[in-house]
């Protein structure tokens, strides 16, 4: 093992206890001291910004308490209230406090990534930053770029050769498989004709930039979606450089809806079956 990616969300026992984390903040500080002491793996986390109780205030010091714990690297994700869940019941039912609207969670991000960026933490991707060379976040990069990848393990997934797989997410079941001599496979599947599209796509996002001139050159259908790149401008989610566009602050916050908007876009026109919908993406504001 040479990496360990935990979901700490916030170093706030508050915020934590309001979406089911037991253990307060300070327990989760010391473990991830003890775990750090051995020296023998790539220790990261996840903390989402926008949660029931999280404060601008609170934010801050998650932030500066993801730097103070001497971890090598971090996610920072926008939570999503989405209708049915939990969190949104427990919500309406006044059981918690309204999650923080998208102008605030916008906020939240900009803070977020402008003190790991003044802190010297390496950009790995739109939202994931590493303090040293030991966290490389190499899976999450080339999965996104199509690299042929092998799955080992409960939960895992990969693509080799035009085929995709995911093996059982169950312990259970993944562990009756092994034992009983079978493949524990939840499905395999062949990937979309335009699979490498998608995955260029999806790979050059993730690195906040776009090279669309050479997505078009590369196929005759694509073309239509040129008008997309001088109006997401206009709107100020990238920026051309000259050579390709680069996702400026508010498209790295969009960065999840601009990438499904653009794969919806190659699936109509590449003539697969789309499902475009427009609607809440979530039920915070």
């Amino acid at each position: 093992m040479n990496r360990m990616s935990l979901g700490v969300q916030s170093f706030d026992t508050k915020v934590r206890q309001a979406v089911g984390r037991i253990d307060d903040g300070e327990t989760v500080f010391s473990h991830l001291q003890e775990l750090l002491s051995y020296n023998q793996c790539a220790v990261v986390i996840d903390l989402m910004y926008g949660l029931p109780y999280q404060t601008m205030d609170v934010w801050h010091k998650d932030v500066e308490t993801l730097v103070e714990s001497g971890i090598d690297g971090a996610d920072l994700y926008q939570l999503n209230v989405f209708e049915h869940s939990d969190l949104n019941l427990a919500i309406q039912r006044g059981k918690r406090p309204p999650a923080a609207p998208t102008q605030v969670q916008s906020a939240m991000f900009s803070f977020g990534k402008n003190y790991l960026d003044a802190q010297g933490y390496k950009r790995l991707s739109f939202c994931h930053w590493a303090r040293n060379n030991r966290e490389r976040s190499l899976y999450n990069t080339q999965a996104r770029f199509g690299t042929h990848l092998f799955p080992f393990g409960c939960g895992a997934g990969g693509h080799v050769d035009g085929l995709s797989t995911m093996l059982d997410r169950r312990l259970p079941a993944y562990e009756k498989a092994i034992d009983e001599g079978r493949k524990p496979m939840m499905f395999l599947m062949n990937q979309s004709p335009n699979a490498h599209l998608k995955e260029d796509i999806q790979g050059q996002m993730n690195q906040s930039r776009l090279d669309l001139d050479k997505l078009i050159q590369r196929e005759e259908k694509p073309a239509s979606m040129e008008f997309l790149g001088p109006l997401s401008e206009d709107y100020g989610l990238w920026k051309h450089n000259g050579y390709l566009y680069q996702l400026t602050e508010a498209g790295q916050f969009w960065q999840v809806n601009m990438t499904q908007t653009l794969l919806e876009s190659v699936n109509h026109l590449m003539g697969e079956e789309t499902e475009i919908q427009h609607r809440r993406i979530a039920a915070q504001g």
